[in-house]
């Protein structure tokens, strides 16, 4: 992404996207883009987490190639208007999940690829660790379980 695409963008700026540690060139236009369009459709300010765009250690490849987004959203919300609201600002990949330290909902979007709808939650394994444990917003039918 360039700074000049920032001209573009409504809700978010070259600076804000710099404070997360992401390397801005290797951002993809879309990714911020389709934030901004998520965020005009909820009409609250969305917080963009550290590393939660391409620098940082992820899971997720989307991430490193800068497709995708990890950020929160302050106070009480529906997570299905959250999830219709990132479909409809035109996200392929949608994952939710709960910090229970802040007690808010973080949020994981991508853009290309594959529909995905995942969540996580924090559980701790039988040594006491913590460690996330993903799971299936939606689970396509024809793929998971089903008898040909």
């Amino acid at each position: 992404m360039k700074a000049s695409d920032f001209r573009l963008i409504e809700y978010f700026s070259l600076k804000e996207v710099e404070r997360t540690g992401a390397n801005v060139p290797l951002v993809k236009f879309l990714t911020i883009f389709f934030l901004d369009k998520f965020r005009k459709a909820i009409k609250r300010r969305v917080y963009l987490l550290a590393n939660g765009l391409n620098s940082g250690k992820h899971k997720s490849k989307k991430h490193p190639d800068g497709e995708a987004v990890d950020c929160y959203i302050k106070g009480k919300l529906i997570a299905l208007t959250v999830f219709k609201a990132a479909i409809k600002a035109g996200f392929r990949g949608i994952g939710i999940y709960w910090n229970p330290y802040k007690k808010e909902y973080r949020f994981h979007f991508h853009i290309n690829g594959d529909y995905q709808f995942w969540s996580a939650i924090r559980v701790r394994d039988k040594r006491g660790r913590e460690k996330w444990k993903y799971g299936a917003l939606i689970v396509d039918p024809k793929i998971k379980g089903a008898v040909r």
